[in-house]
């Protein structure tokens, strides 16, 4: 038996993003993002969200309690966010990723609506930094053993 997923691509100010599956349990994005543009930063109360790189590379910015922790993911790279953490990704480079949400429990099932807003995305006012910390960070791993 096959499903079908309707193949239209909803337009964001950082790309756009296609739903290919959704169903209590599990949903599945694929998105575009362009270099120089940054979601809102927000929280999923109920699900986790990960993110898997196919090319390009993004900077995702988690907010837990005073500490920042930023993770610069590159092609073939995943992370997942827990459900809760603040969060939002940056485009370093622009590309494409996977992006797949499943809930915490079997009491909240897999809801798009899942979603607190803090800001709006938009133009990132510091891409050129970010541009320049991604790259002195590729070169710190091409050092490493």
């Amino acid at each position: 038996m096959s499903n079908k997923f309707k193949p239209e691509w909803e337009e964001k100010c950082w790309g756009r993003v296609q739903h290919i599956f959704a169903n209590p349990h599990a949903a599945v994005s694929k998105l575009r993002v362009e270099a120089g543009w940054m979601c809102s930063r927000h929280f999923h109360q109920h699900r986790f969200n990960m993110f898997a790189m196919t090319y390009g590379t993004i900077l995702v910015e988690q907010w837990r309690g005073s500490d920042t922790i930023r993770t610069l993911l590159r092609a073939g790279e995943t992370l997942t966010i827990l459900p809760g953490v603040l969060h939002r990704f940056r485009v370093v480079l622009g590309g494409s990723l996977v992006e797949v949400y499943w809930p915490k429990d079997s009491t909240h099932p897999c809801n798009r609506n899942d979603i607190q807003r803090f800001d709006v995305g938009g133009r990132d006012p510091d891409t050129a930094e970010l541009l320049r910390w991604a790259v002195q960070d590729a070169q710190k791993q091409q050092e490493s053993p």
